[in-house]
């Protein structure tokens, strides 16, 4: 299958790093600015012109137009009602791109949840936020003294990188206990997989769906093969998701032919994607999914539930359906719009539904892993 281009758009949820995770993310293709060529017939700009010109005219302060227009880009995309649709100013932007290498400046966590319901996901070993005791499950009240309550994980995410060397005080509760942690922003380069062996079960778990996805997830299947595993668990617990064509192949390591996902536009045309013949690993597989397993996660549950590849065990997914499509724009800032739906090979649309695993089985409160536990015996 050829890949359709994708430049620069996964924002990464682990943070701090990028990361958005009021949802995931999806993204189908990168656009690089197309102002010259695009047409906005169906809008009449007469009223903003005038909004404009009496602001520029009358207002009594110095007036920064590039903040004015930003301000109005993002009213546009607000407008639309659709918590995938985002505008990111030039600054915003760079930053997005610069993630996507996978180093980055913060603190070294992934975040999740919804809007004013921010929780620390995951915390990277060795990272800033480690040696500061950061704990997965704490909530993210206040960032530098701003609340979170109106906060996505994508405008959370913006205030908690920064340049190395500076400082970010994140205000944390858990059990009705609140801190406040200074932490010191690093370098950090965080790894998208990793993997081991529990006798002759493998297992690898991946933590975003970026351009090196596949290639990583093949290398790490390979080395397990030379240690004899005869099954595998793939875990995407807490993957927010990335790049469609990531989700497809990954997919595809698993399925030899036939029907991977699905996409429908808005004019309801269907496009069907099916697995690129790359099949590795024709052994028993379980793949554990969390109820911030996201977009592309649910590509790759869907596709391995609806084909009767493996089982799927965990808690329902987040229910990410859409795909997103990042418009680059002259000033150097880009648009994120929602420009498809997707469908698991079956035909489900698992927005705001989720992909309901095989086994059900929550996450335990203590030390012990309930879900990998039970993925091992289905393996045994």
């Amino acid at each position: 299958m050829k890949k359709r281009t994708i430049t620069a758009v996964i924002f990464l949820v682990f943070l701090l790093m990028t990361g958005t995770f009021s949802g995931g993310f999806l993204y189908s293709s990168y656009i690089h600015q197309q102002s010259d060529k695009t047409s906005a017939k169906s809008f009449d700009f007469s009223l903003l012109k005038e909004a404009l010109s009496h602001i520029d005219e009358t207002f009594y302060d110095d007036v920064s137009k590039s903040k004015v227009l930003d301000g109005a880009i993002n009213g546009i995309m607000e407008a639309l009602d659709n918590p995938y649709a985002s505008y990111y100013p030039p600054k915003e932007f760079k930053h997005f791109k610069t993630s996507m290498a996978g180093n980055y400046s913060g603190v070294g966590i992934v975040i999740g949840g919804k809007k004013g319901q921010i929780k620390v996901l995951k915390v990277f070993e060795s990272s800033p936020a480690k040696s500061k005791g950061l704990l997965k499950g704490e909530a993210i009240i206040a960032i530098d003294g701003k609340s979170a309550k109106k906060l996505d994980t994508e405008q959370a995410s913006e205030l908690i990188k920064g340049p190395e060397g500076t400082t970010v005080t994140l205000t944390l509760e858990k059990n009705k206990k609140k801190r406040d942690v200074a932490i010191k922003r690093a370098k950090i380069t965080f790894p998208n997989i990793s993997s081991k062996t529990f006798g002759d079960i493998g297992y690898v778990s991946m933590h975003f769906f970026n351009n090196e996805a596949t290639k990583n997830l093949s290398k790490e299947i390979r080395a397990l093969e030379k240690k004899n595993i005869r099954s595998l668990i793939l875990d995407l617990r807490n993957n927010p998701g990335g790049q469609l064509d990531e989700a497809i192949d990954v997919s595809s390591l698993f399925i030899d032919k036939g029907v991977i996902v699905k996409t429908k536009n808005k004019d309801k045309e269907e496009t069907v994607y099916s697995a690129t013949g790359n099949k590795i690993f024709d052994n028993k597989i379980v793949v554990l999914i969390s109820e911030n397993s996201a977009s592309a996660s649910e590509i790759v549950a869907g596709a391995i539930q609806d084909r009767h590849r493996g089982t799927i065990v965990g808690v329902k997914s987040f229910g990410k359906g859409t795909v997103q499509q990042v418009v680059s724009l002259s000033n150097g800032g880009a648009l994120v719009i929602p420009n498809e739906k997707w469908l698991t090979p079956n035909g489900r649309d698992i927005t705001k539904k989720g992909i309901t695993p095989d086994v059900k089985i929550k996450a335990g409160k203590g030390k012990v892993d309930t879900q990998l536990e039970k993925a091992k015996s289905l393996l045994k």
